[in-house]
């Protein structure tokens, strides 16, 4: 069995997994808000990794995070948790929980997931996008029997220099215009709650079509996954964005988009299976 824990902005999902028949499944899960400081944060969490253990015998623990970690598991930038910035998460998972711990940014344990067990399965290449709280996304290639994941920070592209003021120190970050928390903030509604007719995601949805355009130019792909609270809540935004794709790419095929097959839960399928790689 594998624990995998998707931490998130404002909340996080952990999940108790088994390998079964090829495929990956749920057992048990439960959800916390995330504390903004990281030893509340470590301390809530090893109390419900506690609770779905239960004393069973577990293979290991992936935990996926919305930003940069390196090959030793530290975290060197995450706009939307400051307090855990340059923080060993491995090392302190590792001695809060008495386990082998595998840390990876959210989107691409969210992508190896997709891959492995997901929507992405069957495709050659595909661009992973995790649109919630705030905006991630990787480039997924087949390498053999395992996926290859390259990170790009597409939500932090700007899309206009002199643009609002991005937390990560930039100007004009998609992210700021199109992530959940930063949508809330701007226009003091809930992305969720939101009625699919009302103007403003007209806006939301150009703005979403030109940061994929010009990420896809520079990596071209056949196929665009979506995943995250913002697109899954909102689904009537991949028609409109799927159409102004086909209106606007010239030098490449328009992508097949696709939603994950894990809608909200693919963080914790995604940081599961990397826990399968310890």
């Amino acid at each position: 069995m594998y624990i995998g824990i998707d931490v998130g902005g404002t909340k996080t999902a952990i999940g108790l997994f088994e390998e079964t028949n090829e495929d990956l499944v749920l057992l048990d899960e439960k959800t916390i808000k995330t504390p903004d400081e990281l030893n509340d944060a470590i301390k809530e969490i090893a109390g419900a990794v506690t609770e779905l253990r239960d004393n069973k015998e577990i293979g290991g623990i992936g935990v996926g995070v919305p930003g940069s970690v390196n090959d030793e598991g530290r975290l060197s930038v995450c706009p939307q948790l400051p307090g855990w910035t340059d923080k060993s998460l491995k090392e302190i998972f590792e001695s809060e929980l008495d386990a082998s711990i595998v840390v990876e940014n959210d989107a691409v344990s969210a992508a190896f997931g997709e891959a492995m067990y997901g929507e992405g399965r069957g495709a050659e290449s595909f661009l992973f996008i995790v649109w919630g709280t705030g905006v991630g996304g990787s480039f997924v290639e087949k390498d053999g029997d395992r996926p290859r994941i390259r990170p790009v920070e597409l939500g932090h592209q700007s899309i206009d220099w002199n643009g609002v003021s991005c937390t990560c120190g930039q100007k004009g970050c998609l992210e700021e215009y199109i992530g959940g928390k930063s949508f809330a903030r701007r226009y003091k509604l809930d992305p969720a709650n939101m009625n699919q007719n009302d103007p403003v995601w007209a806006e939301i949805a150009d703005k979403a079509a030109f940061g994929i355009y010009n990420t896809l130019i520079h990596h071209p792909t056949s196929v665009v996954i979506f995943s995250g609270g913002v697109i899954l809540k909102q689904a009537h935004l991949l028609g409109k964005i799927d159409s102004i794709l086909k209106q606007r790419m010239k030098f490449y095929s328009p992508p097949e988009i696709r939603t994950s097959r894990f809608k909200e839960k693919g963080g914790m399928y995604g940081a599961a299976t990397l826990a399968q790689t310890i």
